[in-house]
This record gives structure tokens, sequence and C-alpha cells, in this order.
């Protein structure tokens, strides 16, 4: 239970720790809201050159060897303003993630892009396209960031369920497939 987790993160690294709950303000959550905290006042900022190294990210090497690739600030900058052009998120945008923090898409478009917007982010823990589908629900998603891969799961699941339908619903569905393209 969530008082149990509580107690026990409490118990291994003491008072000075605060819990929050990751869910919006005014949910059930037995820890406070995220949305809660006090912004922290901002410090100064060190100045940084367009071409100054901001992140480092290893490939997977699916098309050659992995690799690890330096993202300069410039390059950060640039891909903010262009996904800020296409995406248009805002403080209600709310965004559902499954892609991990070590891909460079999901750093820009899906982290930062929602972040500079005033969006918020919920990370699935699952890629089990029911699973995510339900988050979405949830967390009421209006933007996701996603590869072609994923597009092929939900793809797959709609196809397997579709088969299990009576074959009045098959038809249907074929008919309004067609409708849409």
């Amino acid at each position: 239970d969530a008082a149990g987790a509580q107690r026990e993160l409490l118990a291994r690294h003491g008072d000075g720790v605060t819990a929050v709950s990751l869910e919006p303000a005014g949910s059930a959550a037995p820890w406070p809201s995220i949305d809660a905290l006090p912004a922290a006042p901002v410090g100064p900022i060190a100045p940084r050159a367009a071409d100054d190294a901001a992140v480092l990210t290893y490939t997977s090497g699916t098309m050659g060897q992995a690799k690890g690739v330096v993202t300069s600030h410039g390059n950060l900058a640039f891909q903010l303003r262009a996904i800020r052009q296409v995406m248009r998120n805002d403080e209600r945008s709310s965004s559902v993630s499954i892609l991990p923090l070590s891909h460079l898409f999901e750093i820009t478009a899906g982290f930062l892009g929602v972040l500079h917007g005033g969006g918020r982010i919920c990370y699935c823990s699952s890629l089990l396209p029911a699973e995510v589908i339900d988050a979405m629900r949830a967390h009421r998603a209006t933007c996701m960031t996603v590869v072609p891969l994923f597009l092929e799961l939900i793809r797959s699941a709609i196809r397997s369920d579709v088969a299990r339908k009576s074959p009045l619903r098959r038809r249907l569905f074929s008919l309004l497939m067609r409708l849409s393209l």
C-alpha cells in the first residue's frame, strides 16, 4: 500500500526525504501532489555557447556499431523551436510517453518539448497496447511521441481484436477502414 511505501522510504532515507505523488493535485494519492510543490528559486545560469555539449546519448547500433552522440545546446534549441511549431504544446498538453529518456527523440519531442510548452508527461511502464491506451485515457493524453514499431503494435492489436468479432462486425470494420482512407 502507498502508506507502507512511504514509511519504508522514510525508514531507508531519513526524515530529510520528501515523498510526492506524480498524480495531479486533488487525486486520492496519500502523498502531496508534485503540482503542489513550490518552484525552486532560479539561480545564476552559466553561459553556454551553441556548440557546447548539452547531452550525450548512446545509439543502439541498429545502423552499425553502437556509439555515443553529442548533442549541442544549439541542436537542442533548434529542435525545441521546430517541435514547438509542429506540436503546439501548452499548459493544457498531457503526454503519455513510452520511449526511454535515453532516446534522443524522447528527450527533445517527448520531454523537453512538452515541458517547454508547460505540459505534463506520464511515463507508461508498459508497452502493451491495452495498458498504453488505458494510460492515455486516464491521463487524458493530448499528444504522444512514438516510433513506427509502436504504431505497428497498435495496428496488430486492433487487427487481432477485430478478427475475434462476428463476421458482421468484421465487414463493418473493413467498410469503415476503406471509408477513412
